[in-house]
């Protein structure tokens, strides 16, 4: 059998997939692909995967105030295209 070797310069990571559930917790998915030193997929690697599930007061201070301000801000928008602002 041939050996073969693929060298990943870099990732490339996809859309995070995030829930607060109802226990308080932060559950989150992201998806990424390598990428060679052309900034192309390197196809025969396949794609990798990170996740996460911790209590949200575990998270940094200042991703817990991003993750709040991001609700607000959808929460504002949903009232305003409900004509509810």
């Amino acid at each position: 059998m041939t050996q073969k070797t693929w060298t990943a310069s870099d990732i490339r990571m996809a859309a995070i997939k995030m829930h607060l559930l109802e226990n308080g917790k932060l559950s989150a998915i992201q998806d990424y692909i390598f990428l060679d030193d052309q900034g192309e997929r390197v196809k025969d690697l396949p794609n990798g995967r990170v996740s996460i599930s911790l209590p949200f007061d575990d998270l940094p201070v200042n991703i817990k105030t991003a993750l709040t301000e991001i609700n607000t801000y959808m929460y504002n928008q949903a009232l305003t295209q409900e004509g509810m602002d």
